[in-house]
């Protein structure tokens, strides 16, 4: 439901996106995303997926208003598919049916005959971004029903801006939801990968980090074996962890700094210390001895060539 006292009833569903790591699961994210954006953009369907510039399916996806087989039927019309090329031209831009292919020829194709009209679709507006870095590409359509009710290039500004922050909401959510998982504090930048490298979601900082560290990185695939889960792993000046959910792979990718010489557990100390809590308050939460708390925070000390809290704080907020 849109708030009742929003002025704006797409500001207030920007909003929305941004607070869904906190109500939302992962896996429902883009199917609410989309089932919410709908009424607001008076569209029939929608389809936001992601994938690969050179698989035809997608990896993820999320729709509003359309059978459940329509995916799987679009990527067997791909070759025919009069949109497809203009989007990989105007990659950024939203473009129109009407503006591809002119109505007569259009309702007459056999991809209109044989597939969209057996669908119900009328008239289709398409939005397209890829990150050739990492051999991404996410696309979102909007359908109507009405053949007498086409896009507006007013409605192609606004799904330009919608693309922009609900793939944005979708890594708020994604790091989000890893956190929690793993019960850490998210370091560096984020990446969403499968068992053999390949990129279903990316930070443009991750690909960046990966860029300077790998001079010959050619992108696409990750350029080192996926880490073991729930350790630290050092890849050259960077460091590396992994949270494994099903299938997939959660990565945080950050350049490497004197806290990443301290074991989990230490780390974990000093940064409960910073926080101002007691050894007494940290040793409960860790199910340990005060005093071996006590122990380890100043052999971390030590370690870190820090000599107080003080210089402690400065390190781990430079960190």
């Amino acid at each position: 439901m849109v708030g009742m006292g929003s002025a704006d009833p797409l500001d207030d569903y920007v909003a929305r996106l941004y607070r869904a790591w906190e109500s939302v699961p992962l896996h429902h994210f883009m199917s609410w995303a989309v089932s919410e954006m709908r009424p607001l953009v008076k569209a029939d369907g929608i389809l936001w997926g992601t994938g690969n510039l050179n698989a035809a399916r997608f990896h993820f996806k999320g729709m509003s208003g359309l059978d459940p087989g329509y995916p799987d039927q679009l990527a067997e019309w791909k070759a025919q598919n009069p949109m497809l090329p203009h989007l990989l031209r105007s990659l950024g831009s939203s473009v129109r049916l009407s503006q591809v292919v002119n109505d007569d020829e259009f309702y007459s194709s056999p991809i209109y005959q044989q597939m969209f009209k057996r669908f119900g679709i009328e008239r289709i507006m398409s939005f397209a971004a890829a990150e050739p870095r990492s051999g991404l590409i996410t696309l979102m359509s909007w359908y109507r029903f009405d053949r007498d009710h086409d896009f507006t290039a007013e409605e192609a500004a606004l799904q330009e801006r919608m693309h922009l922050h609900i793939s944005n909401a979708a890594l708020n959510v994604a790091h989000a939801f890893f956190a929690i998982q793993s019960g850490t504090q998210p370091r560096g930048a984020s990446a969403i990968c499968d068992r053999y490298g390949h990129f279903y979601e990316a930070e443009s900082e991750f690909l960046s980090l990966l860029e300077r560290q790998f001079a010959n990185w050619q992108g696409q695939v990750l350029p080192f074996t996926v880490p073991p889960p729930k350790v630290v792993t050092h890849v050259g000046n960077l460091c590396a962890r992994c949270e494994v959910l099903g299938e997939l792979n959660f990565i945080q990718l950050w350049p490497e700094t004197p806290l990443d010489s301290l074991s989990a557990k230490d780390r974990s100390i000093c940064e409960k210390i910073a926080q101002g809590l007691s050894f007494k308050e940290i040793a409960r939460r860790l199910n340990l001895a005060p005093s071996t708390v006590s122990n380890r925070f100043y052999s971390a000390l030590d370690k870190l060539k820090v000599e107080n809290r003080t210089q402690l704080l400065r390190l781990l907020h430079k960190d």
